[in-house]
């Protein structure tokens, strides 16, 4: 805690000071002992209270209970605790607090009445987290306290600002759909990738030759009367590696509803569901100079470690090119992974792109291209040129089997077109 600080609006104690020297100057003149004595009791009681106040300082503690983190949305409960530690009593305290990630608004806690010597309060609050992802202050708290006539009153601040991060948010209504729907699909990806084997039950079916006689169904090849072998699923071993386009180019719109916020709320969303299925997660993201952002998570205990490097993720015009960062990760993606890719308007037409893709297609990796721009404007109009330019790279990426999503920037947030890459040859509109 700082030191103690008396402040210029700390009551009217002082002027019933100056009421008393001036009775006791007026008394003291007339020779009138009425006055001598509302002076001094004045001036005395004035001096008693100051002298009370002062000790009770003393002794006062100030602690604050806040969670490391939340999401965007998220309600937050905030313990604060006042100790008196003195040996007098502490009268009508209360505690002023900024919640920063509610846009700077600031709490008053009120105790009503006093505190024992030895005596603690707790002045809970809940904080809403508003504002967007990122990491925020808590406090400093203010305590204020006054003597029990309400004279005089002192405050301090605690100087252990605390903070708090505000992760983005899991479940945007407009994209829980297509993270669904994503998710959905990887499982059925990962299911139908071929006979293997794992500890999945897969199917059965009848027997052919070369199968393992290890993996005939005994007991249904008696009952059906011809041989039948079980089938196990064989899990993708790679999981899911998202590529995060982070160079100023990529941005399209402003603001929470920007592509890139969009994105980073998609990219949170999909590593939570496929981690909660036990599913490794890349993440991939160009960095300045010479250092790329590289995070790697296999299971749902480092999931953090993912959030904190979405949260201090912004784009910036000296990240080396996107093109580059796909180019230098080959070596470092895992096989049989699924590959996310987001894609703005700057590199619809851009072949190394579409060449970057199909490589990955032709290996064996399950590819989705996450595409965004500008569609729709604030007032529901479609932007037809753009959204054109989005459709062309869409029925070009369906062409080649990549799976493509478009999401309209700029405005509100959407999801326009799901594009299937292999399952199906239409879109199908969502919106």
């Amino acid at each position: 805690m700082s030191e103690v600080e008396l402040r210029s609006h700390s009551g009217s104690g002082w002027l019933v000071g100056a009421c008393g020297v001036v009775a006791l100057i007026l008394g003291l003149a007339d020779r009138n002992s009425a006055l001598i004595a509302l002076g001094l009791v004045l001036i005395a009681a004035v001096v008693a209270l100051f002298v009370l106040l002062r000790r009770s300082f003393q002794g006062i503690r100030i602690e604050r209970t806040v969670a490391e983190s939340a999401y965007e949305g998220d309600r937050v409960d905030v313990d604060i605790t006042v100790s008196n530690d003195s040996a007098v009593p502490v009268f009508f305290p209360y505690v002023e607090e900024k919640f920063h990630p509610e846009v700077h608004s600031q709490r008053r806690l009120l105790f009503p009445g006093h505190m024992q010597p030895g005596e603690s309060v707790q002045l809970p609050y809940v904080g809403n987290c508003v504002a967007p992802r990122g990491v925020y202050g808590v406090g400093p708290a203010a305590l204020t306290i006054s003597d029990p006539f309400g004279l005089f009153r002192r405050s301090t601040s605690n100087t252990s600002a605390g903070g708090i991060k505000v992760y983005p948010p899991l479940m945007d209504s407009d994209i829980r759909e297509q993270i669904g729907y994503f998710v959905a699909t990887l499982s059925e990806q990962e299911g139908t990738i071929g006979r293997g084997r794992s500890d999945e039950f897969f199917k059965v079916r009848e027997y052919v030759p070369g199968d393992s006689h290890r993996m005939i169904h005994w007991r249904l090849t008696a009952h059906l009367g011809f041989p039948v072998v079980r089938e196990y699923a064989r899990t993708s071993g790679g999981g899911v590696t998202v590529f995060l386009d982070a160079h100023r180019d990529s941005l399209v719109g402003i603001g929470r509803n920007s592509s890139f916020e969009s994105a980073v709320k998609i990219v949170a969303g999909v590593a939570e569901r496929t981690l909660a299925r036990g599913r490794p997660v890349q993440l991939f993201s160009a960095g300045t100079k010479d250092r790329d952002v590289l995070q790697t998570v296999s299971n749902s205990l480092e999931y953090r470690r993912l959030l904190d490097s979405l949260l201090y993720m912004e784009t910036d015009r000296h990240r080396r090119p996107f093109l580059d960062l796909l180019a230098r990760s080959v070596p470092r993606v895992t096989k049989e992974t699924t590959i996310v890719v987001t894609v703005s308007p700057y590199l619809y037409e851009d072949p190394d792109l579409a060449q970057r893709l199909v490589a990955w297609k032709s290996g064996g990796h399950q590819v989705f291209a996450l595409v965004f721009g500008e569609f729709v404007d604030a007032r529901g109009r479609r932007n037809e040129e753009n959204l054109a330019a989005a459709q062309s790279f869409t029925r070009r990426s369906m062409a080649r089997g990549i799976d493509t999503i478009l999401f309209s920037c700029g405005a509100r947030m959407r999801t326009l077109d799901h594009v299937p890459g292999q399952s199906s040859r239409r879109g199908r509109r969502s919106r």
